[in-house]
C-alpha cells in the first residue's frame, strides 16, 4: 500500500507536470541523457534527447562508438501530445506515435526506414531503403484497435507521460510496441515476429526505497525498465537479446 500510495503521489505530480507541458506555446528542450550502453557486439555510448515542439514531442536517440563517438545508429521519433476522449481515468493524457526515421550502419553502408502511421484509416506505412533488395520497399500495415502504442525509442518516455507507471502498479497494462528500427530489427534482435509491431504486457515486478523496476513482456521475451523514486529513467536490461542501457548523467 506505501508502494502505491507513493507512487500515485509520484503521478500526481507528474500529471500536473505533463498539463504544464501540454499548455506550453513555446519550445521547450530536455536536458540530453547518457547512457553506458552494451550488447553482444560490445560496449557504446548512447545518447537520448527530447524536444517539445508544439504539440509535438521528439526523441532523438544515437548510438555512438565508445572510442571516437562514430555514429552507428540513428533514431528520430515524432509522437503527438494530446488528450484522450471520454476518458474516466485520472490519467487523460496520450502520446500518439506519428512518424518515425531510423538509420543503422552495416558495413560502413547505411540502411534506412521511416514509419508513418495514418490515424484516419489506423494503418502504419513502412518505407524502407538499403543496399540489400529485400530492405527496398513501401508496405502498408493495419493496425490492431488499442488504447496505447508506443515506439520503441520513446518506451521509457511515452509510459512515464502517459501515467502508465502509476497504472502499472496497480494492473497490467496493455501496450503495442511500434519498432522505429523495423525492418532491420531482426538482423539485430533474435526471437521476435516479422510485423513492425508487437503486443506487450507492462507490469511492476520489483521495487525498493530507490527504483521501481517495470516488466514488459513481449510474449516471449521480457524488458526491464528501471526508474528512480523520482520516476527518472535510470535502467533498461534486455536479458535475453544481452543487451543493457545504464544512465550514467550527472545529477539523477
Amino acid at each position: 500500500m506505501r508502494f502505491i500510495f507513493f507512487l500515485v503521489i509520484c503521478g500526481c505530480a507528474n500529471q500536473n507536470s505533463l498539463n504544464s507541458i501540454l499548455n506550453k506555446k513555446e519550445a521547450g528542450k530536455d536536458k540530453p541523457q547518457i547512457f553506458s550502453y552494451t550488447d553482444a557486439s560490445g560496449s557504446y555510448v548512447q545518447r537520448r534527447d527530447s524536444l517539445l515542439s508544439g504539440n509535438k514531442y521528439v526523441s532523438r536517440i544515437k548510438l555512438l562508438s565508445s572510442k571516437d563517438s562514430t555514429e552507428l545508429e540513428s533514431s528520430v521519433v515524432v509522437s503527438r501530445l494530446g488528450r484522450l476522449k471520454n476518458s474516466k481515468s485520472r490519467f487523460d493524457n496520450a502520446l500518439l506515435p506519428e512518424i518515425s526515421q531510423f538509420k543503422v550502419w552495416f558495413k560502413k553502408e547505411e540502411y534506412f526506414s521511416q514509419l508513418k502511421i495514418n490515424k484516419n484509416d489506423r494503418t502504419l506505412t513502412v518505407i524502407a531503403k538499403s543496399p540489400e533488395k529485400k530492405y527496398n520497399f513501401t508496405n502498408k500495415y493495419k493496425l490492431p484497435k488499442a488504447r496505447y502504442f508506443c515506439f520503441f525509442s520513446q518506451i521509457p518516455e511515452c509510459i512515464k507521460l502517459q501515467g502508465l507507471l502509476v497504472e502499472a502498479a496497480k494492473r497490467n497494462v496493455e501496450i503495442f510496441v511500434i519498432w522505429d528500427n523495423f525492418p532491420y530489427y531482426n538482423e539485430q534482435y533474435e526471437g521476435l515476429p516479422k510485423e513492425p509491431y508487437t503486443k506487450a504486457v507492462l507490469s511492476v515486478s520489483s521495487h525498493n526505497k530507490n527504483e521501481v523496476r517495470y516488466d514488459l513482456d513481449l510474449g516471449n521475451q521480457i524488458i526491464f525498465y528501471h526508474f528512480n523514486k523520482e520516476l527518472k529513467f535510470i535502467k533498461m536490461i534486455w536479458v535475453s537479446q544481452g543487451i543493457s542501457s545504464i544512465n550514467t548523467s550527472k545529477g539523477l
